[in-house]
């Protein structure tokens, strides 16, 4: 999910959540317990021998049963050691990530950092085994294979019209919350609490699930916080370059950094852009707009985001060791490869819909947005002319935007976040401060902190499971933070993946 930095405080917490469950009729529909069994030999569920699966029928209109069902797929891991008493329900971010992808982080950290928790990913309506909406053309081109060409979003579009005719406008986020409510339902155990974890979009779809199913649940974690009214995805492609300005700010109090860009990192980085925009080290295979593209998508993880430093100091110097080194990063980087579920169809089926401006920007206007950026991930730019002609439906307004929410809670984000920045996750703060109710900064740590947050530990784990770890065990508790103090130190001079990304010894070097 990516976001607005404007900074909206609105209004106050809304009580017309804070319904008893009767009102709730998927909480008392009652039906069969979960039938779960072996997962999809083609997912990476299947790789862990204990992960079981299971898939159910939800209606496509829940308003008009009679239209049919489409499948809702789940998948569990069962707590590594003894019987569980935690429920820990994941929602993934996108919108279009199915969980999948989210389920080697789940074996390599979440599980190890809490052991006695039976984990949950279901799959939201319009992803991967979930219905998967998946246009012909995805996945050729990008890092993060999201941008389509314009050709290819047309015929999209028409596929996906024709696939599903206004059913698409069931595809919504309010839907995929009424879906997990029947889930939450059907796997309920006596004894276990709920607890619910949203990631990035995830936290918005949080929100709209408190506000429809506000006592299913026993507590809840949000991760890279999506504020309502606050973030929208058709202003997203501004946001990357106040994040690059202060990491640049910490670059040039590096000594080794400092070596490198000098007293103002960020100003050199601007002058090379244009350099780059006129031509400059156009052997390399960047123009101003894939080193915009570049500079933005690399700030989003902790482990390259010095790649954002690096290369343009690399095309400044554009010497033939520094061509062949950025040839090679590029086709590395843009190399194909499969999300795993992922659906562009769904991502701006439920962007356009609920996190765009009213009125909506012009395709001129978004382009304009990201081409006088230095750094942009160019989510308006990419799907600026889609923008105008993909079908729409109203955005759920019934629901209020800040649900009341009396349970406890832990707020989690990175001070140094391209996609849902600092200052739009605090918000949430101002709405929620109660008892047990606790916001967290993670020093540094860019989009999904609460992987992204590595420290100096023996064991491993990252800051942010840490806390959440600490959190899930006694959700009213006093929260351990200490972890933040054992945070690892910004690395400029970063060599580990070098040898993959440039072909070279070093980040910097040849």
């Amino acid at each position: 999910m990516r976001v607005l930095v404007m900074l909206l405080i609105a209004g106050c917490a809304l009580d017309s959540a804070n319904e008893s469950t009767s009102n709730d009729p998927i909480a008392h529909r009652g039906g069969d317990p979960l039938s779960w069994g072996s997962c999809p030999a083609d997912s990476k569920y299947a790789w862990e021998p204990t992960a079981q699966c299971a898939t159910i029928e939800v209606p496509l209109d829940r308003a008009h049963p009679e239209r049919g069902t489409i499948p809702q797929f789940i998948a569990r891991l069962p707590a590594a050691s003894g019987p569980a008493t935690k429920q820990f329900w994941i929602l993934d971010g996108g919108p279009g990530s199915s969980g999948e992808e989210f389920f080697e982080f789940l074996i390599d950290w979440y599980a190890q950092a809490m052991p006695d928790v039976d984990f949950y990913l279901p799959a939201h309506r319009g992803t991967g085994y979930s219905a998967g909406l998946a246009c012909a053309g995805e996945g050729q081109d990008t890092p993060d294979s999201n941008d389509l060409t314009p050709a290819e979003w047309v015929a999209c579009r028409d596929q996906i019209v024709a696939e599903w005719g206004d059913g698409i406008e069931q595809f919504t986020m309010s839907n995929a919350t009424d879906d997990l409510a029947e889930l939450v339902e059907r796997a309920r155990v006596p004894g276990q609490e709920v607890v619910l974890y949203g990631l990035s979009y995830g936290t918005a779809e949080m929100w709209r699930y408190l506000a429809r199913h506000p006592h299913t649940v026993d507590a809840v974690i949000q991760d890279a916080i999506v504020s309502p009214g606050v973030i929208f995805q058709s202003r997203e492609d501004q946001y990357a370059d106040p994040v690059l300005r202060e990491y640049a700010r910490m670059c040039a109090s590096d000594p080794f950094c400092h070596e490198k860009l000098g007293d103002d990192p960020f100003g050199r980085i601007v002058d090379i852009s244009k350099a780059v925009a006129n031509g400059h080290c156009a052997a390399s295979g960047f123009d101003k707009d894939r080193l915009r593209l570049v500079l933005g998508d690399l700030l989003v993880a902790w482990n390259v985001r010095v790649y954002a430093l690096s290369i343009p100091y690399r095309l400044e110097r554009c010497s033939d060791a520094d061509v062949a080194a950025l040839q090679k990063f590029l086709a590395f980087y843009f190399a194909p490869y499969d999300q795993d579920g992922y659906s562009n169809a769904l991502d701006v089926n439920i962007s356009f819909s609920e996190f765009w401006e009213s009125p909506s920007p012009s395709p001129a206007t978004l382009i304009a947005r990201a081409e006088h950026q230095i750094a942009a991930i160019d989510y308006g730019f990419e799907r600026a002319a889609i923008s105008a002609t993909w079908p729409r439906h109203p955005a759920d307004h019934r629901d209020p935007e800040w649900p009341r929410i009396e349970i406890p809670m832990l707020m989690l984000n990175g001070t140094l976040d391209v996609e849902t920045p600092l200052p739009t996750a605090e918000v949430a703060a101002v709405h929620y401060h109660g008892p047990h109710q606790t916001f967290v900064e993670l020093p540094n740590a860019p989009h999904a902190g609460g992987y992204q947050s590595p420290t100096t530990r023996s064991d491993g784990l990252p800051c942010g499971i840490d806390i959440m770890a600490s959190f899930v065990a006694d959700p009213r508790g006093t929260l351990d933070t200490s972890c933040i103090a054992e945070m690892a130190p910004v690395y400029f001079d970063d060599n580990r993946f070098s040898k993959y990304f440039f072909g070279t010894a070093t980040t910097w070097e040849n």
